[in-house]
């Protein structure tokens, strides 16, 4: 890390071999600047007898060719071009020739990408993690944290205190044996988490039913879950998926570390589409977005109230509006990765049961 720039080596990319990687770095020590201007400069310099198909495209999703004016879904779909016009150049020089490309004005020859759709977040978040092994630009619960409080009992960096709080009350003789789990200590504190699972792993018991221990990871930290059979038969699917999801269980920890003891998960959307009502904080938007985000809402109709909110300081007062021409919304991913997309955040976003 230098600055706030953070600097991640090539070989670290999963398809990326120790030839494609030599390559790259000997096209760029004979270019001014050590730097290579443009996606055309990019293929051209670089022997593209040693970049394949699967490096260029462990190349794009990792992110390692973004900052040539042209975002990862362009590049995806129109790389070849730029790959046949390198192998036409060489060809050429091959024979003593020069190319078009060479001669005329790089206006007229220049490669031009078509108008693509980027890639929506969790796509492009999840090829991250699959070259990469981590999320890079972003993380798919950033923008749901407030979201996601109404059911939540905290973030993963606040399980140990919750844990020793609630370990440190007296145990009540009633609650121990109404809360009593697989015949362990009944004063467990049961919580819920809002997160991605990171990794999962299986077991085969002794009396032969599946288990899995797994690692759910939010903004903050991760935590480990302990998944016995019941709720594994429930909830296996979703171990497998990289989305949103609420994991509920009854917190558990031994020498500083916690954990939880899974009786329930779901996916966030699931949850999501349940809410009674949800609040547009509008004074935290300006004025321009309200028409886009009036489009937005008619765009996705559903079974969600909607509700309006303006604050006015200078008349220290507040104005909630229920817009009749907008009878609900659809509360989804997809909903929100627009609202997202559209404004940057979700701050201004409340969710009510």
């Amino acid at each position: 890390m230098k600055g706030n720039d953070i600097y991640y080596g090539l070989g670290a990319i999963k398809g990326i071999g120790e030839s494609a990687i030599n390559a790259i770095f000997e096209a760029r020590e004979k270019i001014p600047n050590k730097t290579f201007s443009s996606l055309e400069e990019f293929f051209n310099k670089v022997d593209i007898k040693k970049l394949n198909k699967k490096v260029i495209e462990a190349l794009i999703k990792a992110g390692a060719l973004d900052g040539f004016n042209a975002h990862r879904a362009q590049v995806a779909a129109g790389y070849q071009k730029y790959m046949d016009r390198a192998e036409e150049n060489r060809r050429n020089q091959e024979v003593g020739q020069a190319s078009l490309f060479d001669l005329g004005p790089a206006s007229e020859s220049a490669v031009v990408l078509e108008d693509v759709k980027e890639w929506p977040r969790p796509l492009a978040l999840s090829y991250e993690k699959e070259t990469l092994g981590f999320y890079l630009s972003d993380h798919p619960l950033a923008g749901y944290e407030q979201i996601a409080s109404i059911w939540t009992s905290g973030f993963v960096t606040d399980l140990p205190r919750i844990f020793a709080e609630h370990k440190a009350k007296p145990v009540n003789e009633n609650d121990k044996q109404k809360y009593d789990f697989r015949n362990r200590d009944g004063n467990r504190k049961r919580v819920v988490v809002a997160g991605i699972i990171a990794e999962s792993r299986e077991l085969i018991t002794k009396k032969g039913t599946r288990m899995a221990f797994a690692k759910l990871e939010d903004l903050t930290g991760a935590v480990e879950l302990v998944i016995f059979p019941d709720t594994f038969a429930q909830v296996q699917g979703l171990l497998k998926e990289e989305r949103p999801v609420l994991a509920g269980g009854f917190l558990d920890g031994d020498e500083g570390t916690v954990k939880i003891i899974v009786d329930n998960m779901i996916p966030l959307e699931e949850a999501l589409r349940k809410s009674k009502k949800m609040i547009l904080h509008l004074h935290r938007l300006e004025e321009k977005d309200y028409q886009v985000l009036d489009s937005l809402l008619r765009d996705h109709p559903g079974q969600t109230k909607v509700e309006m909110v303006l604050e006015i300081p200078d008349l220290d007062q507040e104005v909630r509006i229920e817009p009749q021409e907008i009878s609900g919304v659809a509360v989804s991913n997809e909903f929100l990765e627009s609202l997202r997309s559209q404004f940057g955040s979700t701050d201004f976003v409340e969710m009510k049961l």
